[in-house]
């Protein structure tokens, strides 16, 4: 469970440092509302695109594509880089599909 705005979470009761997964992909969610999430068991998030299922691995600037080598239409959204490249997106061009 998420809550609905990525903000709450930087309040001074939460701890950036302890949270910061947590705000990424409550980010991811908040973003991707209008579309069907789910959990699979390979990555963290997928969405079904024009009868495709993509799945989303979030991470930091040192999440690599280790844990969805194997998927056929996978991402990793990392935050704290500038630029993508292969199947790697900056988590803040996400704030795009809003």
């Amino acid at each position: 469970m998420f809550l609905s705005n990525p903000n709450i979470y930087c309040r001074p009761i939460w701890s950036l440092e302890t949270n910061v997964g947590t705000i990424r992909e409550a980010f991811f969610v908040s973003q991707f509302s209008s579309y069907s999430i789910a959990v699979p068991d390979i990555g963290d998030f997928s969405i079904r695109f024009n009868g495709k299922r993509i799945v989303f691995e979030i991470g930091g600037p040192g999440k690599t594509l280790q844990q969805i080598k194997n998927e056929e239409n996978a991402f990793v959204l990392k935050d704290g880089v500038e630029s993508g490249y292969s199947q790697v997106i900056p988590l803040y061009l996400i704030g795009m599909m809003y």
